[in-house]
């Protein structure tokens, strides 16, 4: 089961919006995946102890919008996790 105890959103020196997510995540052979609303976190990197993963936004989601994961055929895990609505620095 994926339990989620935080996540941040930073923007990388190069513009990219990215999420770091740290929780549990038991190891799969399919792959995670995250959303925040309807965009989708692209390119994640899960910690090599399943304790936390990074990912790229490719654009930016709307203020209040809940990150939520999955691994497939799983239903998503609802984190109660929202975007702010103050720009991320």
């Amino acid at each position: 089961m994926i339990a989620i105890t935080s996540a941040s959103f930073y923007r990388l020196p190069n513009g990219t919006l990215t999420v770091v997510c740290k929780g549990a995540f038991p190891k799969r052979a399919l792959p995670l995946m995250a959303k925040v609303g309807t965009v989708d976190v692209e390119g994640i990197s899960l910690s090599s102890d399943g304790r936390g993963f990074m990912g790229m936004l490719s654009k930016s989601p709307n203020s209040g919008d809940e990150l939520v994961v999955r691994y497939l055929p799983e239903p998503p895990t609802r984190t109660g996790i929202r975007f702010p609505s103050l720009p991320v620095a």
